[in-house]
């Protein structure tokens, strides 16, 4: 990871205050990217699925798509596959590596590939510089972006899925792009300024590529 040395706190915050969001350019080393990528592969491989285990993510109708097997996966490493995945017949309509959406959310706890990347003393910088001090992990992902699957990821705000009960407490996430370069018609992310206040939004561009999420955030409260 880059050395944020040179980088001022101030603009940092400044921006993130402003924006709801940072850009860090080249913060990842590829190498990193490629050790994850390298992991998730392997887990995706180790993943026998059954009927119970078959659960979809969406964003859309989220109460309706949402069931016991994502409930449950906070402290976990579950897969979730693509809209579309699965055909009338039950089977899938492609391999099983090109039909997961994505996977999580504990793997920063329970893998040590991900506990490695998602507690690196770059990431806490970070936290710190954004006046997040006492930041915990509760969360990560790694996410797929499949080609010709899956279904449109509308603008939605990732915050109101989770709930911190300290005063004061404040959500923030960490997202982790990996190579190869993504373009504007093929696995772009997308955030509103301002998204940070109550008002703003966040929204994500489908396409192709893959990414992972780490997300640095207080105790949460499940409901």
């Amino acid at each position: 990871m880059t050395d944020l040395d040179t980088t001022d706190a101030s603009d940092l915050r400044e921006q993130f205050e402003r924006d709801g969001f940072v850009v860090l350019p080249d913060f990842v080393d590829p190498s990193a990217c490629d050790a994850l990528k390298a992991r998730a592969n392997e887990l995706v491989a180790g993943f026998e699925p059954d009927a119970t285990v078959r659960s979809i993510f969406s964003t859309n109708e989220q109460t309706r798509t949402t069931d016991d097997y994502f409930l449950g996966s906070g402290d976990d490493i579950r897969f979730f596959f693509e809209e579309e995945a699965f055909g009338p017949d039950g089977e899938l309509n492609q391999p099983l590596e090109l039909s997961i959406n994505k996977f999580g959310h504990a793997q920063h706890d329970l893998d040590p590939v991900f506990d490695s990347f998602s507690r690196s003393p770059e990431l806490a910088d970070v936290a710190d510089r954004l006046g997040f001090g006492g930041h915990v992990l509760v969360q990560s992902m790694y996410i797929f972006k499949q080609p010709h699957i899956g279904g449109e990821v509308t603008c939605h705000n990732d915050h109101t899925f989770i709930w911190p009960t300290r005063s004061r407490a404040s959500v923030c996430g960490s997202r982790s792009r990996t190579p190869p370069s993504t373009t504007a018609a093929c696995g772009r992310f997308r955030a509103a300024t301002g998204s940070r206040s109550s008002s703003g939004s966040a929204a994500k561009a489908r396409g192709q590529g893959s990414r992972s999420s780490t997300t640095p955030r207080t105790r949460p409260r499940v409901s």
